[in-house]
């Protein structure tokens, strides 16, 4: 059996999202761009801020970071793909996450191309 638990992305409003990205908590960080993803109709917005965090220098953030940038595209049908796939296309070069973000590449171009 896994120890691990499940917590449900909670909303997060752009102004709390705005000081949330500015913590040193690494949990704090992750739940606030999942929610950012999720639930800020702003994309760009959230885009650009999930940019900066793919160049984290923890292997986890830049991981979720990417991952967020799949829900955007998932929920939107949208991405800034000049801005978007260049940093990933690069990253995916990362010895600690490229395959993760090679895969994450893939998701993002499929939800391209079949929008919701």
């Amino acid at each position: 059996m896994s120890d691990l638990i499940y917590d449900a992305v909670k909303p997060v409003k752009k102004r709390e999202a705005k000081t949330l990205f500015k913590s040193e908590d690494r949990e704090s960080l992750i739940m606030a761009m999942l929610g950012a993803a999720y639930y800020i109709d702003d994309w760009r917005w959230v885009q650009d801020h999930c940019l900066n965090f793919l160049g984290h220098p923890d292997p986890g953030i830049r991981k979720v970071a990417a991952v967020c940038l799949g829900h955007i595209a998932r929920i939107h049908g949208s991405l800034d793909e000049d801005k978007v796939f260049p940093v990933l296309k690069k990253l995916s070069r990362d010895s600690e996450i490229g395959k993760d973000i090679a895969y994450e590449l893939k998701e993002i171009k499929w939800y391209l191309r079949n929008p919701p």
